[in-house]
């Protein structure tokens, strides 16, 4: 794996979170107490007077020029958690995405949001019917189009807890529950592949425990699970079969497109982890377990 600290100016406080814009470029939601800011490649841009300053925020490049960030506070469990602002600060549109957000993976005009509530009440975080779903698909007005537990249930199963997401070249998404429930077995985080476009499902057995994040390049899969052996991180085939591990890395918090993934080395630095040489040709196979289908 090729390492690259990632070097962006500190404006106030702590980074909260960080995502890297389509040209390389990198943007964060930084600041202490209720004085946050989003800093810029050009510096700092004043967020909406309706930012509540959360104390787990999303930030998420959209394209060049716009910028999604998510608020989980309790207080706006049932209120328009997400807005959609410009990079210098412009409120465009706000909307509900309930509360519990995992993770969000921004893509071809739509956001898959992932929930899992168990974290959030840990945190005192109440959750409303949303963060049930396991992942819910919007597009950039804030219209559902899409939830994952909606096309599971039709089969007589149930996603809870999603512990990581990421999407895949095909826009398919690629994501690891706590738990899979189905109508005579229990799945202990599977790897599973869901097409919101066509309501399909497919699921795979791993070994991987509780894995907090996932990438994948190709046909091959990257998980990063510290339960199993301290931190390491695998390379897989399609199937979730382990073909080699790639050492041991801490502070993995989030797996993005392409065999990548963030890690905080600090309460102001970042890393970028990328797969290096391209991996390996992988069976992709298409024997996977398939759960649901829409019309």
């Amino acid at each position: 794996m090729r390492e690259t600290l990632l070097s962006f100016p500190i404006d106030i406080g702590e980074v909260l979170d960080v995502d890297i814009r389509p040209d390389g470029g990198l943007i964060s939601i930084q600041g202490f107490g209720k004085r946050q800011v989003l800093m810029r490649p050009t510096g700092p841009a004043e967020l909406p007077s309706a930012w509540p300053a959360s104390e787990f925020p999303h930030v998420r490049s959209i394209g060049s020029e716009r910028v999604l960030l998510i608020d989980t506070n309790s207080d706006q469990v049932k209120g328009e958690n997400a807005f959609l602002i410009t990079e210098t600060g412009r409120l465009e549109h706000r909307f509900h995405v309930g509360a519990g957000v995992i993770d969000v993976v921004c893509a071809a005009g739509t956001l898959a949001i992932a929930y899992h509530p168990d974290a959030a009440h840990e945190y005192g975080i109440e959750t409303g019917p949303t963060a049930a779903m396991g992942i819910a698909i919007f597009d950039l007005n804030g219209r559902m189009l899409a939830t994952l537990n909606h096309d599971l249930e039709r089969e007589g199963w149930s996603a809870t807890n999603i512990q990581c997401l990421c999407a895949r070249e095909s826009g398919e998404l690629v994501f690891v529950p706590e738990f899979l429930k189905g109508p005579k077995t229990e799945l202990d985080s599977p790897i599973v592949f869901y097409d919101w476009r066509t309501g399909s499902v497919r699921v795979e057995e791993s070994r991987h425990s509780r894995p907090l994040a996932v990438s994948s390049r190709g046909s091959s899969l990257l998980i990063y699970s510290p339960e199993n052996s301290e931190d390491e991180l695998a390379l897989c085939d399609i199937k979730g079969r382990q073909l080699k591990s790639l050492g041991f890395y801490g502070q993995i918090f989030r797996g993005l497109p392409g065999g990548r993934f963030l890690a905080q080395v600090s309460g102001t630095q970042y890393r970028l982890l990328e797969l290096q040489p391209d991996p390996p040709a992988a069976r992709a196979g298409d024997a996977a377990t398939r759960l649901a289908h829409r019309p």
